[in-house]
């Protein structure tokens, strides 16, 4: 559906919600962003697996709060669409560990420099 106007944290108020379960980390941007204007937020089904959430959210029977990556094959088909919602903040920070006293090698060292650029 395709609306005149830009949507609002108010339109998500009677929104069927298919989530990630507690303790994940999506699960935790939707707790921390979207519960704190929709505290009765209608939380129909949560799941462990980001495939069983799309396969449902594609059938139409609700919608959710999921990596950008995990839905990009299902949009790039159609089947989703990434609703544009500035007034939350829907991302979280992730984190590279490297034991010091390992061998770094050439691809290592690439890849590391890459992560330091995206920030």
């Amino acid at each position: 559906a395709q609306l005149d106007r830009k949507l609002t944290a108010k339109d998500f108020l009677s929104v069927e919600w298919i989530l990630r379960e507690e303790g994940s980390g999506t699960r935790e941007v939707f707790d921390n962003a979207i519960l704190q204007d929709l505290p009765d937020a209608n939380i129909r089904l949560t799941l462990g697996h980001n495939e069983a959430i799309l396969k449902i959210v594609a059938g139409g029977l609700g919608m959710s709060c999921i990596s950008r990556l995990a839905i990009e094959p299902l949009q790039e088909k159609g089947q989703l669409v990434i609703l544009d919602t500035p007034y939350w903040q829907l991302t979280r920070p992730l984190y590279m560990l490297v034991h010091r006293q390992k061998y770094q090698g050439p691809g290592l060292k690439a890849f590391l420099k890459f992560c330091d650029n995206q920030v």
